[in-house]
């Protein structure tokens, strides 16, 4: 009986569990993970705590994904801003299951 309440308690745990913004920030950022870059940027834990800001302000946002789309290539150098909880969403999901490369190459915008 004990054994079946632990794993309906764990089943219940991992159902919360996916990216968030500190995971997503982190992967992006972190000198073990992908180890982006910003120019004139000196510290990648300015970049992460910026990044965790932006992310989380725009989940307090409710909102629709309008014509934001993380899974396309921003090639056209516009800055791209998350405004809402699903583009954050997206956004997250988007990080968390694009490779380093990829993300350097300009998917998963903002980064």
């Amino acid at each position: 009986m004990r054994w079946a309440t632990a794993v309906i308690a764990a089943a219940a745990l991992g159902e919360g569990c996916g990216p968030t913004c500190q995971s997503s920030c982190h992967h992006i950022y972190s000198p073990d993970e992908c180890a982006v870059v910003t120019p004139g940027v000196p510290d990648w834990t300015e970049m992460y705590k910026d990044c965790v800001d932006t992310c989380q302000n725009a989940l307090e946002t409710p909102g629709t994904l309008g014509v934001y789309d993380p899974d396309v290539r921003n090639t056209s150098g516009e800055s791209i801003k998350l405004e809402n909880e699903r583009q954050a969403a997206a956004w997250m999901d988007c990080i968390d299951q694009t490779s380093c490369e990829r993300l350097t190459e300009g998917y998963c915008a903002p980064i």
